[in-house]
């Protein structure tokens, strides 16, 4: 970020506009819009409401307004040292430029300062070197000792710390919510087929691990579509993702985790000899969407298989909630397809019939390539792995009350 984005942003808020503030600044109208955008994505939070050709602005934008005064008046101050007109307009003198001046001007020499930096010498003295040609003074003068700072240099040293505390106000958020992403990890995971599944099992026993694979570091887990997670691994919303595709795109490394069986269930009570295909015709399919990869496996199935007979199902309604599916099959005569491991954890006796060995639910780990550490991976898929999973649930069975 840097002073004269600053003071752009200062003007449009002043008249609550853009184009007013364009022609205020003399500059185009998207060149004042490109400033706002790159403020806002600056300080991590929506500054303005926009209502036509006018901005309202948020509650955040109101508490950092006094602040993002200052920095204005500052800059026009630190422009007016040499006797700049008022009308000057305002360097692109960038926050980290004054505060590697300032920590010049404390350590006396640019070879000590840029140490304390971790920059190089040469880098450092580019950018004092450019900022005194946008300011039009030297902020510096070398000595046989190292630099210490000219008399404008002197002058400039408090303003450049006045507009360094107040950015700090301003972006706070920001640097709270960048903080708070580099030392969280974020593993996306389709959604687990009830607190008994599979998926529940291994989640569980990731959180639970965690702590000893990276004890300085939390773990975030939400649950999308696993098309939503690939798209999420690529943007970096995610840092890992478990999903339930059999194929992942060339761009990324992947873990097999686990296997499962699919099964064809319907409502309890139906003849499980019965011909699978007079099974399908006879019943209407409920199914998640195309976007998971059960379905996918599913409409694979009914694709290459059903075709060949003579009926398939009757229609299919696509519903993204597994516990809505186990009702609709179990009290509404429905048919679905589920993963061996999920349906034998139900409260219920389903009749299932099982889909061939090449039709499976593939549960794989998923990362950018060169992303995740080795071992993390591996201390991740031997957590998912080493899951002991608990017996299935028994069959609930109508409490019997017996009379004298």
């Amino acid at each position: 970020m840097n002073i004269a984005t600053i003071c752009a942003v200062r003007t449009i808020f002043s008249v609550r506009g853009v184009r007013e503030a364009a022609r205020i600044e003399g500059r185009p109208p998207a060149t004042m819009s490109a400033a706002l955008s790159r403020f806002e994505a600056a300080v991590a939070v929506p500054l303005v409401r926009r209502d036509g050709s006018s901005l309202t602005l948020t509650l955040e934008a109101e508490r950092r307004l006094e602040a993002i005064n200052r920095i204005a008046d500052a800059s026009r101050q630190l422009m007016s040292l040499a006797g700049a007109p008022d009308d000057t307009p305002i360097a692109p003198i960038s926050i980290l430029g004054l505060i590697r001046f300032t920590e010049v001007a404390r350590a006396s020499s640019i070879r000590k300062a840029a140490k304390n930096l971790g920059v190089g010498q040469p880098q450092l003295t580019r950018q004092i070197s450019d900022m005194e040609r946008h300011l039009g003074f030297a902020l510096l003068q070398r000595n046989g000792a190292g630099v210490s700072c000219s008399s404008y240099g002197h002058a400039a040293l408090p303003i450049a710390e006045q507009i360094i505390q107040d950015w700090d106000v301003v972006s706070q958020s920001a640097a709270e919510r960048f903080r708070h992403n580099i030392e969280t990890w974020r593993l996306g995971t389709v959604m687990p087929l009830g607190h008994e599944s599979s998926i529940a099992h291994m989640l569980a026993a990731v959180a639970a691990g965690w702590e000893k694979l990276r004890p300085r570091q939390h773990l975030a887990i939400s649950n999308a579509t696993a098309d939503e997670l690939l798209s999420g691994l690529k943007t970096r919303h995610f840092d890992v993702v478990l999903i339930d595709h059999l194929t992942v795109p060339p761009e990324f490394e992947c873990q097999s985790v686990k296997t499962d069986t699919l099964w064809l269930v319907g409502a309890p009570g139906l003849d499980e000899t019965a011909d699978i295909a007079s099974v399908l015709g006879s019943r209407t399919l409920v199914l998640p969407s195309l976007r998971g990869g059960i379905r996918q496996a599913a409409d694979r199935y009914l694709r290459e298989v059903a075709a060949t007979w003579a009926y398939g199902p009757k229609r299919i309604v696509e519903v993204d909630s597994v516990p809505v599916i186990v009702n609709m099959v179990a009290r509404h005569d429905y048919l679905s397809v589920l993963p061996q491991s999920a349906v034998e954890r139900l409260p219920y006796r389903l009749s299932k019939w099982p889909l061939p060995e090449s039709y499976r639910q593939q549960l794989t780990l998923v990362w950018r390539i060169g992303v995740l550490p080795k071992l993390l991976v591996e201390g991740i898929v031997g957590l998912m792995q080493d899951v002991a999973m608990p017996p299935p649930t028994e069959e609930r069975q109508p409490l019997l009350i017996l009379s004298s």
